[in-house]
């Protein structure tokens, strides 16, 4: 089956990361449901922002359109990856990475609307989720790795207008959708003829 294959490169790119300490996190059955969320949009963003996402970019890579763009964020504390990054930009022309502070990274780029986000919750604040969450398409996706979501959390986010998901069974990643517009019901009556 042709979505079970690993992307090219996939082995050396988490060597390289390993060299950073980056790939310690890695799962392949997550990264396999990230490719298939990459395939729900054709001519839309993706994005991914923090450290813990980077295994992850070959497989959103593979499974993105032609016509789909993919932004890899970094911090600006960050730039001494930027050569890994210069590489994936390279293999692609679909790719793009920026080293910059989240909140004006975001500020920067809220004109744009993204498909998905994969965000590294250890580099951000909880806090911050509203400002990402402003950068989604009406139908997009937030997925959360290594989430430090626990109980009191996770009633905050669900109040925030998310639906919340765990995307496998030890809870390493979480995926957040808007909630559906609350249609009222309104009673239509009959109209009596005179």
């Amino acid at each position: 089956m042709l979505l079970a294959q690993t992307p090219a490169g996939q082995e050396q790119w988490l060597q390289e990361l390993a060299e950073h300490g980056l790939a310690a996190e890695y799962q392949p059955s997550l990264a396999a449901l990230l490719r298939n969320l990459a395939t729900l949009g054709d001519c839309t963003l993706l994005m991914s922002s923090g450290p813990a996402c980077l295994p992850y970019v070959p497989w959103l890579r593979d499974g993105m359109s032609m016509n789909n763009r993919l932004i890899v964020h970094q911090n600006s504390d960050q730039q001494n990856l930027q050569p890994l990054l210069l590489r994936q930009q390279q293999q692609d022309i679909r790719v793009a990475h920026h080293f910059q502070n989240a909140e004006e990274f975001i500020a920067d780029i809220a004109h744009h609307r993204f498909q998905l986000l994969l965000l590294d919750v250890s580099t951000l604040v909880l806090e911050s989720l509203s400002l990402w969450e402003g950068l989604l398409q009406d139908q997009g996706m937030i997925v959360l790795l290594s989430p430090r979501v626990i109980a009191g959390d996770r009633m905050a986010l669900l109040q925030q207008h998310y639906l919340l998901a765990p995307l496998n069974e030890t809870e390493t990643a979480l995926m957040l959708c808007r909630k559906g517009l609350q249609h009222t019901r309104k009673r239509r009556g009959r109209r009596r003829s005179a």
